[in-house]
């Protein structure tokens, strides 16, 4: 499965996510959904927190996901972020709380496959808690350097494919094929990702300028999740060159235990 998404911006039908039962207090956030929230489909979302101090408490979900910090500034636990910082946590590995700061945050959440726990798992409920602790998955949580955006001009001179690892997973079984890269292309030069297959699919995220992919020119806040059972992406870059988040999940069975 190839899912095309242009311009990942907030949604019209976008959700206001209200209920303190469910996340432990009143986050003051929206969430505006890219795909379709059903098992086996890449999740892609947005979800915005508008209002200086916001908090979406700490927190657990039942897939691996990548947070890319998009708009605003704020804070991730004990982790300053602003645009643009990238976020990995394994599944069932607690994360947050997600601060809002004076200017309000936005972020990207992907996901190799809808996440079933749907909410996530807030806890500050005893239930969820226990639920974590004793769940056996290798932890992980991983806060990225922010990344620094090339502009217009830069990218437009680019005399060869740029290419920077992202985040330095650890050297075990639990995270092999997991990787984040930050790829930057001058006009018109093309660029093959990994096989989708050495992990559990991959997320592409574009940055800045464009690429042509199937047809279509995609700009800046245009996505393309990939399973694992789609071949090597090739992008090429726009005339006005391409910078691009390319992002590999662990590689795991559906269940999401390692293979």
């Amino acid at each position: 499965m190839l899912i095309t998404v242009e311009k990942m911006l907030p949604r019209a039908d976008r959700v206001r996510q209200s209920r303190p039962d469910l996340f432990g207090n009143d986050p003051q956030s929206f969430r505006s959904d890219f795909t379709e929230r059903q098992p086996g489909v890449p999740q892609l979302l947005l979800v915005e927190q508008p209002v200086p101090g916001s908090t979406i408490l700490t927190h657990y979900h039942s897939q691996d996901q990548f947070q890319i910090f998009i708009d605003g500034n704020g804070k991730l636990g004990r982790h300053d972020v602003s645009p643009i910082t990238l976020h990995y946590t394994n599944r069932y590995t607690g994360y947050g709380p997600i601060i809002a700061g004076d200017h309000g945050l936005s972020y990207y959440v992907v996901r190799p496959s809808f996440d079933t726990l749907v909410t996530g798992q807030y806890v500050v409920q005893a239930d969820k808690r226990e639920t974590l602790k004793n769940h056996p998955g290798p932890k992980l949580s991983i806060v990225g350097q922010p990344i620094v955006a090339l502009d217009a001009r830069a990218l437009a001179t680019l005399p060869s494919i740029k290419f920077e690892a992202l985040i330095d997973a650890p050297d075990r079984e639990a995270e092999r094929g997991l990787g984040a890269d930050l790829v930057s292309l001058g006009p018109n030069m093309t660029y093959t990702g990994l096989d989708p297959a050495t992990g559990s699919g991959q997320m592409v995220l574009v940055i800045g300028g464009a690429i042509e992919h199937g047809g279509t020119k995609l700009g800046a806040r245009s996505g393309i999740a990939l399973t694992p059972d789609e071949p090597a992406l090739r992008i090429q870059a726009s005339d006005e060159g391409a910078q691009v988040l390319m992002l590999q999940y662990p590689k795991r069975t559906p269940e999401g235990l390692q293979k």
